[in-house]
């Protein structure tokens, strides 16, 4: 008998409202991919990690929760700055409370400053606050706060993000 769990239908769903939003846009998705990519790409880091749980309610939001992430973080980072991105995130959440982690992707010319903040308390997992500063090659700054979990024996994850305040180009 063929079983199809969350991940599966939400995967599905995903790629089918990425398609039908792309069908209009391809020339917007052509300049600005991060802006499409980021998001479905959260949502599928989200689901992964939760994909152990075997809880669906579980993984329906951590999926939703990388969603919400990468809409976040997509206007503001270039697709090919996610993997600094994510690697600052990685050493930030494990540094000394204050500690600035500096970041540079070399192809773009983004640099970015992530600082870990106070514990946060999470359901299961160890979850930690996150201070972003991204700074894109033009001068423009884009601060956000952030609170990434990992469970006992996964990677960090993105639980939530909001932007701050913008900051002026300079």
């Amino acid at each position: 008998m063929l079983r199809v769990g969350w991940n599966s239908v939400a995967a599905a769903v995903c790629a089918v409202l990425l398609l039908a939003g792309c069908a209009d846009t391809t020339d917007y998705v052509n300049e600005h991919p991060q802006r499409v990519l980021a998001p479905v790409a959260g949502a599928g880091i989200g689901l992964a990690g939760a994909d152990f749980l075997e809880n669906s309610a579980a993984s329906a939001g951590l999926g939703a929760a990388g969603f919400i992430a990468g809409l976040a973080i997509g206007p503001y980072l270039e697709k090919r700055d996610v993997v600094f991105y994510d690697k600052a995130i990685d050493e930030a959440a494990v540094a000394q409370p204050g500690k600035p982690i500096h970041w540079r992707n070399p192809n773009t010319g983004t640099t970015g400053t992530m600082i870990r903040g106070k514990e946060v308390v999470g359901q299961d997992d160890v979850c930690r606050q996150l201070h972003s500063d991204v700074k894109k090659s033009d001068g423009s700054v884009a601060a956000e706060e952030l609170v990434v979990c990992k469970p006992d024996m996964g990677t960090w994850y993105i639980e939530s993000s909001w932007p701050v305040k913008p900051k002026p180009a300079g």
